[in-house]
Protein backbone atom coordinates (compact mmCIF):
# COMPACT_ATOMS: atom_id res chain seq x y z
CA UNK A 1 0.00 0.00 0.00
CA UNK A 2 2.16 2.74 -1.06
CA UNK A 3 0.81 6.13 0.22
CA UNK A 4 -0.29 4.76 3.52
CA UNK A 5 2.90 3.45 3.63
CA UNK A 6 4.48 6.40 2.65
CA UNK A 7 2.15 8.60 5.23
CA UNK A 8 2.75 5.01 8.56
CA UNK A 9 6.40 5.28 7.86
CA UNK A 10 6.76 9.37 7.62
CA UNK A 11 4.54 9.23 11.61
CA UNK A 12 7.46 7.19 12.54
CA UNK A 13 9.65 8.49 11.58
CA UNK A 14 28.78 -3.28 -4.66
CA UNK A 15 26.75 -3.75 -7.53
CA UNK A 16 28.69 -4.97 -10.40
CA UNK A 17 28.59 -3.96 -14.14
CA UNK A 18 24.78 -4.82 -15.46
CA UNK A 19 24.17 -5.91 -18.48
CA UNK A 20 20.68 -5.46 -20.04
CA UNK A 21 19.32 -7.89 -23.39
CA UNK A 22 17.42 -6.45 -26.22
CA UNK A 23 13.89 -5.93 -25.49
CA UNK A 24 11.60 -6.72 -28.23
CA UNK A 25 9.70 -3.52 -29.59
CA UNK A 26 6.82 -2.09 -27.14
CA UNK A 27 3.17 -3.54 -28.37
CA UNK A 28 5.10 -6.45 -30.03
CA UNK A 29 4.41 -8.91 -26.87
CA UNK A 30 1.26 -11.09 -26.11
CA UNK A 31 2.41 -13.57 -23.91
CA UNK A 32 5.26 -14.21 -21.86
CA UNK A 33 7.14 -16.77 -23.48
CA UNK A 34 8.17 -13.90 -25.81
CA UNK A 35 9.89 -11.64 -22.92
CA UNK A 36 13.55 -11.00 -21.63
CA UNK A 37 14.51 -14.05 -19.56
CA UNK A 38 14.83 -13.58 -15.99
CA UNK A 39 17.28 -13.39 -14.01
CA UNK A 40 16.94 -17.26 -11.73
CA UNK A 41 15.69 -16.31 -7.79
CA UNK A 42 14.99 -19.94 -7.26
CA UNK A 43 17.51 -20.01 -4.83
CA UNK A 44 17.11 -16.43 -3.69
CA UNK A 45 17.27 -13.11 -5.01
CA UNK A 46 20.32 -12.80 -7.49
CA UNK A 47 22.11 -9.69 -5.90
CA UNK A 48 25.32 -9.13 -4.20
CA UNK A 49 25.96 -6.31 -2.16
CA UNK A 50 24.30 -3.39 -0.74
CA UNK A 51 21.71 -1.19 -2.03
CA UNK A 52 22.71 1.61 -4.24
CA UNK A 53 21.58 4.80 -3.29
CA UNK A 54 20.52 7.04 -6.61
CA UNK A 55 21.27 10.84 -5.80
CA UNK A 56 20.72 12.34 -9.07
CA UNK A 57 17.27 11.95 -8.26
CA UNK A 58 17.33 12.90 -4.21
CA UNK A 59 15.98 16.13 -3.24
CA UNK A 60 15.64 17.83 0.05
CA UNK A 61 12.47 16.16 0.43
CA UNK A 62 11.30 12.72 -0.08
CA UNK A 63 11.39 10.65 -3.10
CA UNK A 64 9.14 7.27 -3.20
CA UNK A 65 7.06 4.83 -5.71
CA UNK A 66 10.42 4.22 -8.03
CA UNK A 67 8.72 2.74 -11.85
CA UNK A 68 10.80 1.42 -14.35
CA UNK A 69 8.62 1.68 -17.61
CA UNK A 70 8.10 -1.95 -18.81
CA UNK A 71 9.89 -2.22 -22.17
CA UNK A 72 12.17 0.54 -21.52
CA UNK A 73 14.73 0.13 -18.66
CA UNK A 74 16.12 3.40 -19.27
CA UNK A 75 13.42 5.45 -18.36
CA UNK A 76 11.87 5.57 -14.37
CA UNK A 77 8.73 7.48 -12.97
CA UNK A 78 8.92 8.65 -9.47
CA UNK A 79 7.24 10.28 -6.56
CA UNK A 80 8.46 13.54 -5.00
CA UNK A 81 8.15 16.38 -2.67
CA UNK A 82 10.54 18.74 -3.74
CA UNK A 83 8.07 21.42 -4.79
CA UNK A 84 5.80 21.03 -1.57
CA UNK A 85 3.14 18.18 -3.13
CA UNK A 86 3.80 15.07 -4.09
CA UNK A 87 4.11 15.30 -7.92
CA UNK A 88 4.88 12.75 -10.71
CA UNK A 89 8.88 13.05 -12.36
CA UNK A 90 10.19 11.22 -15.17
CA UNK A 91 14.01 10.55 -15.43
CA UNK A 92 15.66 8.75 -18.18
CA UNK A 93 19.49 7.17 -18.26
CA UNK A 94 21.55 6.67 -21.15
CA UNK A 95 22.10 3.20 -20.01
CA UNK A 96 21.31 0.69 -17.12
CA UNK A 97 24.64 0.71 -15.87
CA UNK A 98 24.18 4.86 -15.68
CA UNK A 99 22.97 7.37 -13.63
CA UNK A 100 19.63 8.62 -14.00
CA UNK A 101 19.05 12.36 -15.17
CA UNK A 102 16.93 14.75 -17.06
CA UNK A 103 14.41 14.83 -14.18
CA UNK A 104 11.30 16.61 -14.96
CA UNK A 105 8.27 17.28 -13.36
CA UNK A 106 5.06 15.25 -15.63
CA UNK A 107 2.74 18.60 -15.12
CA UNK A 108 0.06 16.57 -16.58
CA UNK A 109 -0.60 14.83 -13.94
CA UNK A 110 0.70 17.08 -11.11
CA UNK A 111 -2.30 19.10 -9.61
CA UNK A 112 -1.78 21.55 -6.54
CA UNK A 113 -2.84 20.12 -3.33
CA UNK A 114 -3.22 16.32 -4.66
CA UNK A 115 -0.94 13.76 -3.62
CA UNK A 116 0.02 11.95 -6.88
CA UNK A 117 2.26 9.15 -7.76
CA UNK A 118 3.20 5.50 -8.86
CA UNK A 119 3.01 5.56 -12.35
CA UNK A 120 3.04 2.40 -14.78
CA UNK A 121 2.49 2.18 -18.12
CA UNK A 122 1.83 -1.43 -20.09
CA UNK A 123 4.46 -2.11 -22.78
CA UNK A 124 2.57 -0.01 -25.74
CA UNK A 125 3.90 2.74 -23.98
CA UNK A 126 0.39 4.23 -24.14
CA UNK A 127 -1.71 3.32 -21.41
CA UNK A 128 -1.05 2.59 -18.01
CA UNK A 129 -1.91 3.61 -14.43
CA UNK A 130 -1.09 6.51 -11.33
CA UNK A 131 -2.33 6.84 -8.03
CA UNK A 132 -4.30 10.22 -6.86
CA UNK A 133 -4.91 10.85 -3.51
CA UNK A 134 -5.08 6.72 -2.78
CA UNK A 135 -7.21 5.94 -6.00
CA UNK A 136 -6.15 4.13 -8.97
CA UNK A 137 -6.62 6.66 -12.34
CA UNK A 138 -6.22 5.50 -16.18
CA UNK A 139 -3.64 7.56 -18.21
CA UNK A 140 -2.99 7.77 -22.08
CA UNK A 141 -1.21 9.23 -24.65
CA UNK A 142 -1.37 8.90 -28.51
CA UNK A 143 1.65 8.07 -28.96
CA UNK A 144 5.15 6.59 -27.00
CA UNK A 145 6.74 9.60 -25.33
CA UNK A 146 3.80 11.87 -26.05
CA UNK A 147 2.11 13.64 -23.03
CA UNK A 148 0.00 11.92 -20.45
CA UNK A 149 -3.54 12.35 -19.94
CA UNK A 150 -5.70 11.47 -17.07
CA UNK A 151 -8.68 9.65 -18.20
CA UNK A 152 -10.23 9.44 -14.70
CA UNK A 153 -10.67 6.88 -11.92
CA UNK A 154 -11.13 2.96 -12.92
CA UNK A 155 -14.19 2.67 -10.55
CA UNK A 156 -14.58 -1.19 -10.99
CA UNK A 157 -11.57 -1.78 -9.15
CA UNK A 158 -12.84 0.81 -6.33
CA UNK A 159 -13.60 -2.03 -3.82
CA UNK A 160 -12.46 0.27 -1.09
CA UNK A 161 -12.52 3.87 -0.76
CA UNK A 162 -8.52 3.37 -0.46
CA UNK A 163 -7.84 1.56 -3.85
CA UNK A 164 -3.82 2.00 -5.29
CA UNK A 165 -0.83 0.33 -6.42
CA UNK A 166 -2.05 -0.98 -9.80
CA UNK A 167 0.45 -3.74 -11.94
CA UNK A 168 -0.62 -4.41 -14.94
CA UNK A 169 0.22 -8.18 -16.40
CA UNK A 170 2.46 -8.03 -20.27
CA UNK A 171 -0.70 -8.75 -22.46
CA UNK A 172 -3.07 -6.21 -20.28
CA UNK A 173 -5.67 -8.63 -19.65
CA UNK A 174 -4.89 -9.34 -15.88
CA UNK A 175 -3.88 -6.45 -12.85
CA UNK A 176 -3.05 -6.85 -9.25
CA UNK A 177 -3.43 -4.06 -7.31
CA UNK A 178 -4.16 -2.81 -3.18
CA UNK A 179 -6.75 -1.91 -1.73
CA UNK A 180 -8.43 -1.52 2.00
CA UNK A 181 -7.01 0.84 4.87
CA UNK A 182 -5.73 -0.97 8.07
CA UNK A 183 -5.52 -3.28 6.73
CA UNK A 184 -4.51 -3.26 2.93
CA UNK A 185 -4.23 -6.09 1.37
CA UNK A 186 -3.45 -7.24 -2.55
CA UNK A 187 -5.93 -8.30 -5.08
CA UNK A 188 -5.73 -9.43 -8.07
CA UNK A 189 -8.48 -8.94 -11.28
CA UNK A 190 -8.94 -9.73 -14.80
CA UNK A 191 -10.44 -8.67 -18.25
CA UNK A 192 -11.48 -10.38 -21.50
CA UNK A 193 -9.78 -7.45 -24.01
CA UNK A 194 -7.94 -4.63 -23.03
CA UNK A 195 -10.66 -2.26 -23.81
CA UNK A 196 -13.03 -4.52 -21.35
CA UNK A 197 -13.14 -3.68 -17.46
CA UNK A 198 -12.01 -5.49 -15.02
CA UNK A 199 -14.14 -8.51 -13.81
CA UNK A 200 -13.07 -11.05 -11.99
CA UNK A 201 -11.60 -9.49 -8.75
CA UNK A 202 -10.14 -11.56 -6.19
CA UNK A 203 -7.72 -11.39 -3.02
CA UNK A 204 -4.26 -12.84 -3.50
CA UNK A 205 -3.52 -15.66 -1.53
CA UNK A 206 -0.10 -14.00 -0.87
CA UNK A 207 -1.83 -12.04 1.82
CA UNK A 208 -1.37 -12.82 5.42
CA UNK A 209 -4.91 -11.82 7.28
CA UNK A 210 -4.93 -9.01 8.99
CA UNK A 211 -1.36 -7.95 7.92
CA UNK A 212 -1.28 -4.67 5.59
CA UNK A 213 0.38 -5.70 2.11
CA UNK A 214 0.66 -3.58 -0.81
CA UNK A 215 2.87 -2.11 -4.08
CA UNK A 216 3.08 -5.58 -5.46
CA UNK A 217 5.14 -5.77 -8.65
CA UNK A 218 5.96 -9.05 -11.03
CA UNK A 219 8.91 -9.83 -13.56
CA UNK A 220 7.20 -10.18 -16.97
CA UNK A 221 7.07 -13.64 -17.07
CA UNK A 222 5.12 -13.30 -13.88
CA UNK A 223 7.29 -15.75 -12.13
CA UNK A 224 8.84 -13.73 -9.02
CA UNK A 225 6.83 -11.30 -7.11
CA UNK A 226 7.82 -8.25 -4.79
CA UNK A 227 5.77 -5.75 -3.03
CA UNK A 228 5.82 -4.40 1.09
CA UNK A 229 4.58 -5.54 4.85
CA UNK A 230 4.13 -3.74 6.99
CA UNK A 231 4.05 -4.75 10.94
CA UNK A 232 6.18 -3.43 13.47
CA UNK A 233 7.99 -2.37 10.80
CA UNK A 234 7.79 -1.72 6.56
CA UNK A 235 9.79 -4.59 4.77
CA UNK A 236 10.03 -6.09 1.20
CA UNK A 237 9.02 -9.47 0.55
CA UNK A 238 9.94 -11.59 -2.21
CA UNK A 239 7.94 -14.87 -3.62
CA UNK A 240 8.66 -16.91 -6.74
CA UNK A 241 6.74 -20.19 -8.77
CA UNK A 242 7.68 -22.04 -11.39
CA UNK A 243 5.24 -21.35 -13.44
CA UNK A 244 2.52 -18.54 -13.70
CA UNK A 245 -0.12 -20.92 -13.46
CA UNK A 246 1.01 -22.00 -10.10
CA UNK A 247 0.70 -20.33 -6.72
CA UNK A 248 3.45 -18.20 -5.49
CA UNK A 249 5.60 -19.24 -2.58
CA UNK A 250 5.03 -17.76 0.85
CA UNK A 251 6.36 -14.86 1.47
CA UNK A 252 10.14 -13.88 2.23
CA UNK A 253 11.83 -10.73 3.10
CA UNK A 254 14.50 -9.18 1.33
CA UNK A 255 17.93 -9.86 3.16
CA UNK A 256 20.57 -6.73 3.39
CA UNK A 257 18.18 -3.89 3.90
CA UNK A 258 18.52 -0.97 6.84
CA UNK A 259 16.00 1.46 8.21
CA UNK A 260 12.26 1.48 6.16
CA UNK A 261 12.07 0.45 3.18
CA UNK A 262 9.00 -0.33 0.71
CA UNK A 263 7.69 0.34 -2.30
CA UNK A 264 9.37 -2.09 -4.50
CA UNK A 265 9.81 -2.28 -8.46
CA UNK A 266 11.20 -5.26 -10.06
CA UNK A 267 12.29 -4.56 -13.55
CA UNK A 268 10.49 -6.71 -15.93
CA UNK A 269 14.19 -9.21 -16.21
CA UNK A 270 14.25 -9.56 -12.73
CA UNK A 271 17.78 -8.08 -12.79
CA UNK A 272 17.30 -4.91 -10.90
CA UNK A 273 15.26 -3.85 -7.84
CA UNK A 274 14.13 -0.45 -6.70
CA UNK A 275 12.96 0.88 -3.73
CA UNK A 276 12.45 3.35 -1.14
CA UNK A 277 14.69 3.63 1.86
CA UNK A 278 15.21 5.93 4.82
CA UNK A 279 18.07 4.52 6.74
CA UNK A 280 17.90 7.56 9.48
CA UNK A 281 13.98 8.08 9.63
CA UNK A 282 13.90 11.27 7.78
CA UNK A 283 13.40 11.47 4.01
CA UNK A 284 12.98 9.16 1.18
CA UNK A 285 15.30 8.32 -0.96
CA UNK A 286 15.44 5.90 -4.25
CA UNK A 287 17.92 2.64 -3.98
CA UNK A 288 18.45 -0.03 -5.99
CA UNK A 289 20.16 -3.93 -6.11
CA UNK A 290 21.26 -5.08 -8.93
CA UNK A 291 22.56 -8.03 -10.67
CA UNK A 292 24.29 -9.56 -13.05
CA UNK A 293 21.53 -12.09 -16.11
Amino acid sequence: MRLALVVAATAACGCGRLRFDDLPDAGAVSDASSLPATCDWSSGPPFTGSPMLHPELSSLQSEVDPFIAPGDPLTMYFGSERTGDMDIYIARRPAVDRPFEQVTRVDALSMVGRFETGVILDRTQTTGYFTVDQTIHAVVRDVPGGPLRDVGIVSELAIHPVFQDAWPSPDGLAITFAAGDAPSQIYTATRSSTDAPWTNIALSPINVPGVTSGGATLTADQRVMVWTERTAVNRILYSVRSDPGQPFSAGQPLQGLTGTNFEPSIREDGCELFFANTPDQSNFDIYSFVAEP
